[in-house]
């Protein structure tokens, strides 16, 4: 091919952090010509979002998302479906019928671009099946579709959590109370317009097992990732008077948006912690983001540290302040912090989740507990505080050491870029 390779990226809005689709596209090398189209912009990227205009923007969210929507489940399907709010850790969402079209992406394209290959972001309420589908058939496109969590395996949870219906047909969905074959229409929908088409998936370790396992991605090429952070060190003895932590504490920190989200775990950690408290005289607990009320009573026996939401700078001091992260999540395809405490030498307790199933070894780079076992993430917590410094070190290279293997192991898109060529 003599011209330059053509991506064009999709997700749902900017947001810049690593493993989100801005970030990807402002990294796009020279050689490649790119473009971004995105759905919404919170960081002052009007130039990329589908409807530049935000009142058009806003009237097709009202009108496409909500009540074209419902109203094509009702006539095409007779269902109105009812989301069980007791089970908020499945986050179902009904994408599959959303009204945006190819159409509607090409328009948005420079004049005479033609993808070669379309990349997948974050793309709930956004991005279809059948828009993949349209897309390819009008350009021939390969489509490369970054998995950030598992919603894209199901008929419509983010996070499956122990349930396996996504295997196979989706059916009796236990997160909806009302209308729960939209869940097997909707994984049916996305079999049948990502079949026969060149699909790449490229997911964490923990989703890659199970990609090929789904029916949705049965077909496709399953490829793993694990994203080195672009992380700042700073010393010890700085970072902790960043956060006025004293010098003899054993510093375990965590942090989420919400403290509230069940698939967190923060219950097991508050648990966990509490265990912890009685046997380490010197923890001092690092909380970073949204904490609420019910999660700081469970606490009041434990030194807790409560320090909001942090800068990215900031949050990178408090990976470097800790002797140890903690990581509770029982449903994730990472989380992201865990690659940050890796690549910043910070072991790392946690169940066998998301990306700790690559980057947290037991006893080598952290503590792999039990799952669902708070006593074990206890065990954990202690078995780190026994370490001796020189041993702390050790641990703390092969953290870094680990994340550099994992990561030049897994898949970019530069890379398959390469065998496209």
């Amino acid at each position: 091919m003599d011209r330059k390779i053509r991506i064009l990226y999709l997700g749902v809005d900017d947001n810049p952090t690593p493993g989100h689709v801005l970030h990807a596209f402002q990294r796009v090398l020279p050689e490649y010509e790119a473009h971004l189209i995105i759905k919404s912009s919170h960081h002052g990227n009007d130039q990329y979002v589908l409807y530049p205009n935000r009142f058009i923007r806003n009237l097709k969210k009202m009108t496409r998302r909500n009540l074209w929507t419902r109203l094509q489940w009702w006539f095409r399907y007779g269902i109105f479906p009812k989301v069980d709010k007791s089970c908020p850790e499945y986050h179902f969402k009904g994408n599959e019928l959303l009204g945006y079209s190819a159409k509607d992406i090409l328009r948005r394209c420079p004049e005479g671009f033609v993808p070669d290959v379309i990349a997948v972001y974050w793309s709930s309420g956004f991005v279809s099946a059948r828009m993949l589908r349209e897309l390819h058939d009008l350009t021939g496109a390969r489509i490369v579709y970054f998995c950030v969590d598992e919603a894209p395996l199901t008929g419509g949870c983010h996070y499956p959590f122990e349930c396996k219906g996504f295997l196979q047909d989706c059916r009796d969905c236990p997160a909806l109370l009302r209308g729960k074959r939209l869940a097997t229409i909707q994984l049916e929908l996305k079999r049948r317009y990502l079949s026969g088409i060149p699909l790449y998936v490229v997911c964490s370790p923990y989703d890659a097992m199970l990609a090929p396992q789904s029916t949705v991605f049965r077909h496709a090429k399953a490829l793993t990732t694990v994203g080195r952070p672009p992380v700042t060190f700073t010393p010890r003895a700085e970072a902790r008077r960043r956060f006025s932590l004293y010098d003899g504490a054993f510093v375990v920190m965590m942090g989420a948006m919400g403290t509230q989200e069940k698939r967190k775990g923060f219950s097991y950690a508050a648990d966990a912690l509490n265990e912890a408290a009685r046997q380490i005289p010197n923890l001092v607990v690092l909380i970073a983001g949204n904490a609420n009320e019910q999660f700081k009573q469970r606490l009041l026996s434990v030194n807790c540290h409560y320090v909001g939401v942090l800068s990215l700078d900031d949050l990178y001091k408090a990976f470097c302040a800790a002797d140890a992260f903690l990581s509770p999540t029982i449903a994730d395809s990472g989380p992201m912090m865990v690659n940050m405490a890796s690549a910043l030498g910070t072991p790392t307790i946690s169940f066998p989740i998301g990306v700790a199933v690559a980057l947290v070894r037991h006893k080598e780079t952290g503590y792999v507990a039990r799952y669902k076992d708070s006593k074990d993430l206890s065990e954990g917590l202690c078995y780190l505080h026994s370490l001796s410094d020189d041993e702390r070190a050790t641990m703390s290279r092969r953290c870094q050491q680990v994340l550099d293997e994992e990561a030049g192991r897994g898949t970019s898109l530069q890379q398959l870029l390469k065998e496209f060529r």
